[in-house]
């Protein structure tokens, strides 16, 4: 039975799992250790799990934000939608910054039946 009161169940009755959500609240934790540079969640039996995380060090360190995102790019697939967080690096005018960024991929090649499934949990991942 869906709990509809329950903040990490999705419009489409998906929840986030535990390790999915743990991650991400990982992800906001500024500074401590090798921080978590990017994780990715699928949809699998009515939750969104933990697929992957890659850490800063696991990239390369001294990377310039181009370097660096051409390494993350590397993790997106052309026909699998996933959810995914990035710590995303840039440089402004108050020097280098990162940001976090919820990215729903939902490419071209996966079947429709993917393609509405994680169109309609995304805004339930986005509001973890």
């Amino acid at each position: 039975e869906r709990e509809t009161n329950n903040p990490r169940t999705m419009a489409s009755g998906v929840k986030a799992s535990d390790e999915f959500v743990t991650a991400f609240n990982n992800m906001k934790i500024p500074g401590k250790g090798d921080r978590i540079a990017f994780m990715s969640g699928v949809i699998e039996d009515g939750f969104v799990v933990l697929k992957e995380k890659v850490l800063h060090s696991d990239i390369g360190e001294g990377l310039s934000p181009e370097d660096y995102h051409a390494k993350i790019l590397e993790k997106f697939s052309e026909s699998d939608p996933m959810f995914a967080v990035i710590d995303f690096r840039f440089s402004d005018d108050k020097g280098e910054q990162t940001k976090l960024v919820l990215v729903k991929w939902i490419p071209d090649k996966c079947s429709a039946k993917n393609r509405m499934h994680y169109a309609s949990s995304a805004e339930g991942v986005k509001s973890q």
